[in-house]
């Protein structure tokens, strides 16, 4: 990976939200962990249980393929919903001679149908002692409770608080909803913040100084001791000052290189290298000026991809020779029906 210094500003953002989303993940993994041990007889692997689990666990709604891709098989992996598809077809077999059930619901994901979760309940011994009529899902139980009083004691945000609670094998509760039990048994997060310190500052003027995100600083923080939101970092910065700088504005010269060096094929990022610019910078220029009108291809440009090809040559070096940018050769090769042997480079 490239590293943060040699990265624009899009760069970075794209990065800290890949973060966020990872974390999110890791929560969902978290909160969709077997809680419970199902029956021997029914010969579940790691991955059926995982399945199963997170169906049992999220009552009341459906289970996206995408959700159980993720838990099943993380976030930077490339398995396709047909991965998903499997394993829910492996699970329904094994489930089968059990009188369980998954509902499959389009566009919405997978569910455990009403008889077949009361017949897990019934194998796992959770099933709860009959009443005269059916518990209203506002109802909170006392486990609800703690679970609740447990979380805001460490301050935890609502929806890990909700996570939680799913993860427990409770109904799939809004924030707004756990907030409200929150106020009525008293509890409250402290939102007033303590004052920053001189050593947060200096992290905060470090991680900037490197071209770091708010996540990478937010973290620095944290293992320094300190516990600060995203949003909280990005105001001090701007109370500091120390936010990115505007853009340095183009000067004719600027505009007449950049007109010169795309007349010329010349790819966006050598431009920017040449100009001290961000690629953002340039393409956004370049579409400004409408600059976006490509070279058609020749003829023996064609016949030039297809001899590099046949040579097992990669992308980059067919590029080169034929003066255009690597995404160039790689679309017009997909247009001809035409692959790469060994893959587009890293």
């Amino acid at each position: 990976m490239l590293a943060r210094t040699d990265q624009s500003a899009p760069m970075r953002q794209y990065l800290d939200r890949i973060e966020e989303l990872e974390e999110q993940v890791r929560q969902l993994k978290d909160a969709f962990a077997p809680k419970v041990s199902f029956p021997l007889g029914w010969e579940l692997d790691e991955q059926n249980i995982a399945v199963l689990s997170a169906l049992f666990h999220t009552k009341g709604s459906y289970v996206t393929a995408e959700a159980l891709r993720f838990l099943l098989v993380g976030f930077d992996d490339n398995a396709s919903t047909k991965f998903v598809e499997h394993a829910v077809s492996r699970l329904r077999r094994k489930l089968e001679p059990h009188d369980v059930r998954i509902h499959t619901r389009l566009h919405q994901g997978y569910a455990l149908v009403p008889a077949s979760r009361v017949r897990v309940a019934e194998a796992l011994g959770q099933l709860p002692a009959k009443s005269g009529g059916r518990i209203h899902p506002r109802t909170w139980s006392d486990a609800e409770d703690a679970i609740i009083r447990a979380g805001y004691g460490r301050e935890a945000q609502l929806s890990v608080i909700r996570l939680e609670l799913i993860g427990a094998g409770f109904i799939a509760r809004s924030v707004s909803s756990i907030s409200e039990r929150a106020q009525m048994l008293g509890l409250t997060h402290d939102r007033r913040a303590a004052g920053w310190t001189e050593d947060e500052d200096a992290i905060l003027r470090g991680g900037y100084a490197a071209s770091v995100g708010p996540v990478a600083i937010r973290r620095a923080l944290a293992r320094a001791g300190f516990s600060r939101t995203r949003a909280a970092i990005q105001c001090r910065a701007r109370d500091l000052s120390i936010c990115a700088p505007a853009p340095v504005r183009w000067s004719d010269e600027q505009i007449a290189l950049l007109k010169r060096r795309c007349a010329e094929n010349v790819p966006h990022r050598r431009i920017a290298h040449e100009l001290g610019r961000p690629v953002s910078s340039i393409q956004d220029k370049v579409s400004d000026l409408g600059l976006l009108r490509r070279r058609p291809w020749t003829a023996e440009e064609k016949q030039r991809l297809i001899d590099g090809l046949a040579a097992r040559e990669d992308g980059l070096t067919i590029a080169a020779a034929l003066k255009r940018p690597a995404p160039q050769i790689f679309a017009m090769a997909h247009r001809m029906g035409l692959s790469f042997s060994r893959g587009r480079p890293a």
